[in-house]
């Protein structure tokens, strides 16, 4: 059965965000085949960051694979449906090598941040959240000092939405943590304060891609 054109349409102009969080859910089904997604020692062998394996072992791996793994179907989830909404406005302001420069940029920061100041109280650092908020923080940032038309434009789209959420979501991972120490919001907060400094540092998108609108939810 071919593929309608609204399907075809999103896979053509969002080829990266599609492209993550495909190879993302391809990684959480091998996690799940191989001992299951909620098991600490499979996310270990998968490479999950670890602080000790990283510094002792020098298996830098762990700062980039916890991007592609997930603890369970809710984490996954939740992830992947903030990921897609971002994904799919930072690919469509910036372009679809920078939205993977940008992923990759938050997701290494939230990894040092979580390994240097976690050490080894957190037993496996997994999931894509740091790089996430980074995107967050690099929308928020736009908007906070970036110069007309893209600031105004992102205030129209986005408005305090994004903050609220994002606070939330650090509100959140404070309370869980209290219960569980197993969130790690050093991760998360690293990749957020990324995004906000590349928001600094990267030129505002052109206002032909001010103009793209993005297709309905």
């Amino acid at each position: 059965m071919s593929r309608s054109p609204r399907a075809r349409d999103v896979a053509r102009r969002f080829p990266v965000t599609l492209g993550i969080a495909a190879l993302t859910l391809i990684a959480f089904g091998v996690e799940r085949s191989s001992g299951g997604a909620t098991d600490v020692l499979t996310h270990l062998r998968f490479g999950a960051l670890r602080t000790d394996r990283l510094v002792e072992h020098g298996e830098y791996y762990r700062l980039l694979m916890p991007l592609l793994l997930h603890h369970g179907w809710i984490h996954l989830l939740l992830n992947g449906f903030a990921f897609l909404q971002l994904g799919a406005l930072v690919e469509a302001l910036w372009g679809g090598r920078r939205l993977l420069l940008f992923y990759v940029i938050c997701g290494l920061a939230a990894s040092l941040t979580s390994a240097t100041l976690n050490g080894v109280t957190m037993p496996a650092s997994v999931g894509a959240s740091g790089a996430i908020l980074g995107l967050a923080g690099l929308i928020l940032g736009t908007t906070w000092y970036g110069r007309a038309p893209i600031r105004g434009w992102l205030l129209d789209l986005v408005g305090q939405r994004l903050l609220y959420s994002v606070l939330l979501t650090f509100a959140i991972g404070l309370g869980l943590w209290l219960i569980l120490p197993l969130v790690d919001n050093w991760a998360h907060i690293g990749g957020f304060v990324c995004g906000l400094l590349l928001a600094a540092a990267t030129p505002d998108p052109s206002e032909e891609r001010i103009e793209i609108t993005l297709p309905a939810a």
